[in-house]
């Protein structure tokens, strides 16, 4: 009966088990060589596996067979490196055939020594007719990434419309995420010696978040006037915003992370000029970075795709992972299974939004995709510098400092965090733009600044405006903002309780304050509209909007 357990073992499990565990590393070898058996290190512990252990179990033709794949792999490797470093020609020139070719081709003959020179001569002037070719391709590709480096030199962050250039931005940035490759997330390959060709797509994603940040500070260091600095950091908080409506988190963190940069966040009289609102926005975006991303983590959790995530806080716990736990246990008798989990469960909650792209991008014509590789940026000491040549510190201690503080619990700042998504700023934006004949994003205005929001009537007409049913569910999603809409709460009407209402008159002061309507009147038509929809009602169902302490909900 012993016998019979064993075989039956034996068919039924260990064997099974063995043949599966054979042909994963027969697919290993064989698609992943150029990334994991590039190490001597990784070669030699396979190398011993298959000697040690395939082939002393009765699989060592399976053993040989690996074997073999793990030389031709190797040999191929070295072959296309060696043809990547052979970058001269071959080794014969226009002058004739080596000297112990001549005394061949004297032996064999003048005919033949003749033929043999005019190959050779044809061959040189093939290879000097593609080295002209290669010189002049590579003198082009030169000069236009210097034209690229000069639209990128002369482009200011307030050349496009917030929408236009957060939606650019990420588009380009999920090209980039969309590259990303698990291989390059073991092993902390991305910070290992010879990280360009361990880890390239990802070292590439994080170089463009280091320049990105970089050139937030440059933008604003690099500008004169208190005015035209307060209008720069403005454009930056209302385009954070935008992307975090895109739900772009990677493109929120990089513009936070330059205005909360030494340089600019010591420039008091700057910020005093953008003022207190814009400054809280910034902050609470900032929250989401704190207590080692932990309300960023569930934002992102309950998110859902098309979604862009910071790959920052996925390389922080890969790093954690692999150097806080032993990749073996039991006195190194058995592989710690737990950790390898984890990081597979890490990998694969980036890689997730990978299969969800931006459809709405998809038809966008961009105009920036050359431009974000070359954005100019100084090195921390330079942007100090500058920071204290255009505000001293003795000029801005009269100055208080700003100062915000958010919620400690997830709910509350989330709560906060996600209102900005129907902040007035946002729609306003949209406002603006809405000149006849020209479509939403392409226009050009810098938020904040009063000299170019003077009135709205010589952009847009209310009444076209108003029936324009899009426009109008974005009004909705602002006027119910909890922290920035209109004032909702319990009052009385004819002995009745009305939970959540508004009057009509702080509805019209909320229009015209948060929209730039010139007239109150324009503001009634708008409520009118709201009201004619569907997307508000009176409590008195009245059809007439009015501008009186008439109570309204919100249906």
């Amino acid at each position: 009966r012993d016998v019979v357990d064993v075989v039956h073992f034996y068919r039924n499990e260990q064997l099974p088990v063995r043949k599966r565990v054979l042909m994963l590393l027969n697919h290993w070898i064989a698609e992943y060589f150029s990334s994991d058996f590039v190490d001597r290190r990784n070669r030699e512990l396979v190398l011993n596996f298959i000697r040690n252990t395939v082939n002393v179990t009765g699989n060592h033709q399976d053993g040989e067979y690996l074997e073999r794949l793990l030389e031709l792999q190797l040999r191929r490797v070295e072959e296309e490196e060696e043809k990547d470093r052979a970058t001269e020609p071959a080794a014969t020139t226009a002058d004739g055939p080596a000297k112990g070719q001549e005394g061949d081709e004297r032996g064999k003959g003048g005919k033949k020594g003749r033929e043999s020179k005019k190959a050779l001569e044809r061959e040189a002037a093939r290879e000097s007719q593609e080295e002209v070719k290669r010189n002049k391709e590579e003198l082009k590709r030169k000069l236009q990434i210097e034209q690229w480096r000069g639209e990128a030199k002369g482009f200011s962050i307030l050349d496009k419309t917030p929408f236009e250039f957060a939606a650019e931005l990420t588009r380009y940035e999920f090209e980039m995420f969309q590259q990303l490759r698990w291989t390059e997330l073991v092993h902390q390959r991305w910070a290992k010696e010879g990280k360009e060709k361990l880890a390239p797509n990802l070292v590439k994603y994080t170089a463009h978040f280091n320049r990105m940040g970089k050139w937030v500070v440059h933008q604003v260091v690099t500008t004169r006037r208190v005015s035209m600095r307060a209008s720069i950091i403005k454009r930056l908080i209302v385009i954070a915003m935008q992307l975090y409506r895109l739900k772009n988190f990677g493109g929120v963190f990089e513009i936070i992370a330059g205005l909360d940069n030494t340089p600019v966040r010591r420039l008091r009289q700057t910020w005093n000029a953008v003022g207190n609102e814009l400054f809280e926005v910034k902050e609470k975006l900032a929250a989401l970075m704190k207590d080692n991303f932990l309300h960023y983590r569930r934002d992102l959790r309950e998110s859902v795709p098309p979604c862009l995530p910071y790959p920052g806080m996925f390389l922080k716990d890969l790093t954690f992972l692999e150097d806080g736990n032993s990749t073996f246990v039991g006195d190194g008798a058995f592989i710690n299974c737990f950790k390898f989990e984890r990081i597979c469960n890490t990998i694969n909650s980036i890689l997730y939004f990978q299969k969800y792209p931006y459809e709405s991008f998809r038809d966008m014509k961009p105009t920036l995709t050359n431009v974000f590789p070359y954005l100019p940026n100084y090195d921390d000491t330079l942007c100090y510098k500058l920071s204290v040549e255009i505000e001293p510190p003795q000029d801005s201690r009269t100055i208080n400092r700003m100062k915000y503080t958010p919620p400690t619990d997830t709910a509350s700042v989330l709560k906060n965090v996600r209102a900005l998504c129907t902040h007035p700023l946002l729609l306003k934006e949209e406002l603006m733009m809405a000149v006849p004949g020209t479509p939403r994003g392409c226009g050009s205005i810098v938020l904040g600044d009063s000299s170019t929001q003077d009135s709205s009537s010589a952009l847009l007409s209310w009444d076209s405006l108003a029936a324009d049913t899009e426009f109008l569910e974005e009004v909705v999603l602002a006027l119910k903002n909890p922290v920035t809409g209109v004032e909702t709460k319990s009052r009385t009407y004819m002995f009745k309780r009305y939970n959540q209402s508004f009057c009509g008159d702080e509805c019209v002061d909320w229009l015209v304050k948060n929209l730039s309507i010139a007239a109150r009147d324009d503001a009634i038509v708008l409520g009118q509209q709201l009201l004619s929809l569907g997307f508000i009602r009176c409590v008195t169902e009245s059809t007439t909007f009015k501008d009186k302490k008439t109570l309204y909900l919100f249906d």
